[in-house]
Formats: C-alpha cells, sequence, structure tokens
C-alpha cells in the first residue's frame, strides 16, 4: 500500500474487478469506481493511469447493459473539472441522459412476468 499515492493502488483493484468474469463483481466495482470519480484527484489519477482507453476497450466487448455501465463510467472520467467545459465528453456518454431503451438489437428481450395467483388476494395467501 502506497500511502501518498492510494489512487494508484486503488485503481489497481478496479482494475482487475471490472475484468472479472462475475457481472456482480462488475456491477459493484462500476459503483465505486463511478463515485470515485467525482473526486477532481482520483478522476486525474485514473486518466494518467490509462482508464479512458482500458473503459473504451471493455466497452467494446460488451453486453448491452454492461456497455450503458461503462459509457457512464467514461462520461464521469471525462467529466469538466471547475466548471470548465470538456470536449472529450462525448454527447451521448452524459451520464445524464434519459435511458432510451436498448433498441430492436437488444439480446435481452423483455416479457412481462404473469401476475401470480397470490398476487391477486394483496400478495397474501387465505
Amino acid at each position: 500500500f502506497d500511502a501518498e499515492n492510494p489512487e494508484d493502488d486503488i485503481l489497481e483493484v478496479m482494475r482487475m474487478l471490472l475484468q472479472s468474469p462475475s457481472e456482480t463483481v462488475r456491477v459493484y466495482a462500476n459503483g465505486a469506481l463511478y463515485s470515485l470519480l467525482r473526486a477532481e484527484d482520483f478522476r486525474a489519477a485514473a486518466l494518467a493511469a490509462g482508464f479512458e482507453k482500458l473503459l473504451e476497450e471493455l466497452r467494446e466487448h460488451s453486453d448491452p447493459t454492461f456497455y450503458r455501465q461503462l459509457s457512464h463510467l467514461l462520461g464521469a472520467l471525462r467529466a469538466p473539472t471547475a466548471g470548465v467545459p470538456s470536449e472529450r465528453a462525448a454527447p451521448d456518454d452524459d451520464p445524464n441522459a434519459p435511458f432510451e431503451g436498448y433498441g430492436d438489437s437488444s439480446s435481452e428481450p423483455f416479457e412481462d412476468v404473469p401476475a401470480l395467483d397470490s398476487a391477486a388476494g394483496g400478495g397474501v395467501d387465505e
């Protein structure tokens, strides 16, 4: 552990977690990294460590859900600092943009779940 540069240690762990075969691990790593990228010093360390390239490469080989999560991370990573507009952030990577669905190319079709018999009675079996 490097007490003077803890960002480097954290980023190394994040790099490994983002490449985990476990979807659950990746989801939690995304959330943690997204929160950490709000700190300007951490964001600068992530850029210096090559996280922009890492996230773009991971995104190229991801399913639609993970692709969107990585896009949010890239948006946070490319966020302007101290109110200075950034030309690096692409409009489609805006983490505040409303979600418009996956489109027709989604490999995850949504099928409504049929109501359970117990739900008809308010969720209580009699």
